[in-house]
């Protein structure tokens, strides 16, 4: 075997055997890395989201080809970019969860949600009945292809359009996210 052979091999071996990294937060893991079409997003940042100070609910990443801190530029840049939940809370009911989401998209809107609401209903459709621990959620916008609504690694479904992204991200980058557990969520993703 020629010495570039055993190059070529060495090298292939190391990258099968590497393993893929990600970051544990809350008893969950999310990955270090997504791939958005071909596109390599790296976690910006993470943290718990947690409901009335001490239920742990979801880790939440945010994933860029850049570091970025500005919430507005990330809500409004029409380019790859994720968003990844690893859900804490075992059993939890999709209708509780829809509810959050309604608020979610309502403040990121501003109140209206005419011009997505066919979006916002199929992105409904795209959870489970319940939503078990470990259940990971990736929302993986490219401008060619829309966001791609993957549960547990497999993609469900794609909205088109820069609008649902934009209201989608907001849920989490908005002016006003919520609630102060949503706020140190959007600090984390930004790396603050």
């Amino acid at each position: 075997m020629t010495v570039k052979k055993m190059l070529v091999l060495a090298c292939c071996l190391l990258l099968f055997s590497t393993p893929v990294s990600a970051r544990s937060l809350g008893g969950v893991e999310l990955p270090e890395i997504i791939d958005a079409e071909g596109v390599t997003l790296n976690l910006n940042g993470a943290d718990v989201r947690k409901k009335f100070k001490f239920v742990s609910v979801y880790a939440g990443g945010l994933y860029l080809a850049q570091k970025a801190s500005d919430a507005a530029a990330v809500i409004n840049a029409d380019e790859p970019m994720a968003i990844a939940m690893a859900w804490i809370r075992g059993n939890t009911p999709n209708a509780d969860v829809a509810e959050a989401w309604k608020e979610g998209f309502g403040r990121a809107t501003g109140g209206d949600l005419a011009s997505i609401n066919d979006e916002f209903s199929r992105f409904l459709a795209f959870f489970p009945e319940k939503y078990e621990k470990n259940d990971l959620f990736v929302f993986a916008y490219t401008p060619e292809r829309g966001t791609a609504l993957i549960y547990n690694g497999v993609e469900k479904d794609v909205i088109e359009g820069l609008e649902f992204k934009k209201a989608l991200f907001g849920n989490w980058l908005g002016e006003n996210p919520g609630d102060s557990s949503l706020e140190n969520l959007k600090k984390s993703m930004l790396g603050n």
